[in-house]
């Protein structure tokens, strides 16, 4: 998809506007031409998470398809939640950092998703009502969430 994405939205391809991270994304336009790059960011983050979902048999992470997807019968929005200090250990073990350049990293990349939310949805990334259900991974491992999501996901879409 990204390759073709030059052709349909001219430009740039997808890969190159949904490969920025939410610390890009997060930056304010200066000039018109940054807020028309916004504009199509949104645009073309939303068109392809709706194309994945009509594709059907998709797990979408973040980008806020939990909102984009918000109206459809057939999602399912799930918010997972841990301690800072689990999240900090999962991302220097993921990107081979230390535990303090691991910090850095997290403690930004939320800062820049909760900015991305206010920005393009004008939505607050933790509201309880976006999701369907929300797990805390801490408490309950990743291996119980996993699970547990299997169940709560084919008893919703099993009626």
């Amino acid at each position: 998809m990204a390759s073709t994405g030059a052709e349909i939205y001219g430009g740039a391809g997808l890969g190159v506007l949904l490969g920025q991270d939410y610390a890009q994304a997060m930056e304010e336009p200066i000039t018109r031409a940054d807020q028309l790059e916004d504009q199509r960011f949104i645009e073309v983050t939303k068109s392809v998470i709706i194309e994945l979902a009509n594709e059907g048999n998709a797990v979408i992470i973040s980008r806020a398809s939990n909102l984009i997807l918000k109206d459809r019968p057939d999602a399912f929005h799930v918010g997972l939640v841990s301690t800072l200090e689990a999240r900090i250990a999962t991302s220097a073990k993921r990107e081979q950092v230390s535990l303090e350049q691991a910090r850095i990293l997290t403690i930004e990349q939320e800062r820049a998703r909760v900015i991305y939310f206010k920005k393009y949805f004008q939505a607050n990334v933790d509201n309880p009502a976006d999701y369907h259900i929300i797990l805390n991974t801490h408490r309950l491992g990743h291996e119980t969430s996993a699970n547990f999501l299997v169940s709560a996901f084919n008893s919703v879409f099993s009626r």
